[in-house]
C-alpha cells in the first residue's frame, strides 16, 4: 500500500492544489515537494517495480524543482 501511494505523489499537478490550499510561498511549496518526493524514493518505494515504474517521472520533477528554486 505504500508503494502504491508514493507511486501517486509522483504526479506534479497535487504541487498547485497543495500551494492554493496553503498559500505558502511558491519557493517554500517547491522545497517542501521536493523533500516529500525524495522521502518517499527514499523510503516507501520498497518495490524495485514500483521504483521502475516512476523513475523517470521523479527524475524530470527533479530537474523541474531545481530550476524553481530561487
Amino acid at each position: 500500500m505504500a508503494n502504491a501511494d508514493a507511486i501517486s505523489h509522483f504526479d506534479i499537478m497535487p504541487l498547485f492544489f497543495f500551494w492554493r490550499a496553503k498559500q505558502d510561498s511558491f519557493p517554500g511549496i517547491v522545497t517542501w515537494l521536493g523533500d516529500k518526493l525524495k522521502r518517499d524514493w527514499e523510503k516507501k518505494l520498497t518495490l524495485p517495480k514500483a521504483k521502475k515504474l516512476v523513475a523517470k517521472k521523479y527524475e524530470a520533477i527533479q530537474m523541474l524543482l531545481a530550476t524553481l528554486k530561487v
